[in-house]
C-alpha cells in the first residue's frame, strides 16, 4: 500500500489530484476519504465550522481538554526556567507555606486564588540572567511577603539614580541591561531616566 507523504495535506490544484486513477495523483487525506466512501471538503476551515456546529459538546470538552494540557505545560516549562525544576522540592521543604507568616497554600488559594509563591532568597529571580536555582537560595512566601520583600530590595537612592542616568547617556547601556545591573524592572529604569520618578533630581 502506498504511503502518506509530505503533501498528504496540499490541496487539489491542476497540478495535483486526490483522486486514484489521476496521472497526478497523490495520497493523502483526501484520497483516503475517497476511497472510504467519505466526503470532505476541500476548504478544511469551512469543515471544521461545520463540525463545531453540529458536534457543540465534543467541541466544549476539547477546548477544555486542550486548555487543561497547555496551562500544565506551560506551568513545567516556567518551573526549569524560572527554578530549575525545583518547584515541587521546595514547596514540600517548606510544607507548602510561608517561611515568614506561616501562610499556607490553601489559605493563599482562598485569599488570592492563586498558589503560593517561590522567592529567589538572593533576589536575583525573574528578570536575572544569572539565576541562583539553588535549592538553597528558594524559599516559600505568601504573596505579601513576597511583594513586601522585593519592594525593599528593589528601593532606589539618588546616588543610584544618578549613576543609572550617567550610565544610559553614555551609550553602552539599555533599559533592560541597566535593570539586571541593579536587579530592578527596566520599567522602572526607564522611569528614573525619564525622571517620571525622581524629578527633583
Amino acid at each position: 500500500m502506498p504511503l502518506e507523504s509530505d503533501n498528504m495535506l496540499l490541496r487539489p490544484t491542476t497540478e495535483v489530484s486526490f483522486f486514484p486513477g489521476h496521472p497526478n495523483f497523490r495520497w493523502g487525506a483526501m484520497a483516503w476519504k475517497f476511497l472510504l466512501g467519505e466526503h470532505m471538503p476541500h476548504n478544511h476551515t469551512q469543515y471544521m465550522r461545520e463540525w463545531r456546529r453540529k458536534n457543540p459538546e465534543k467541541e466544549r470538552r476539547s477546548q477544555i481538554l486542550y486548555k487543561l494540557k497547555r496551562k500544565d505545560r506551560i506551568k513545567q516549562s516556567l518551573n526549569r526556567i524560572y527554578f530549575g525544576g525545583h518547584r515541587e522540592e521546595v514547596f514540600k521543604r517548606d510544607n507548602y507555606q510561608c517561611v515568614k507568616c506561616g501562610m499556607t497554600d490553601k489559605e493563599h488559594h482562598k485569599k488570592w486564588d492563586r498558589e503560593i509563591t517561590i522567592d529567589h532568597i538572593d533576589g536575583r529571580g525573574l528578570h536575572s540572567n544569572d539565576k541562583n536555582n539553588s535549592l538553597d537560595n528558594l524559599q516559600t512566601l505568601c504573596s505579601s511577603c513576597h511583594g513586601f520583600k522585593d519592594n525593599q530590595n528593589r528601593k532606589l537612592s539618588e546616588e543610584i539614580v544618578l549613576e543609572i542616568r550617567a550610565l544610559y547617556e553614555s551609550g553602552k547601556y539599555n533599559y533592560k541591561k541597566l535593570g539586571e545591573m541593579f536587579n530592578v524592572h527596566r520599567f522602572t529604569i526607564g522611569k528614573a531616566i525619564t525622571k517620571i520618578t525622581w524629578k527633583h533630581i
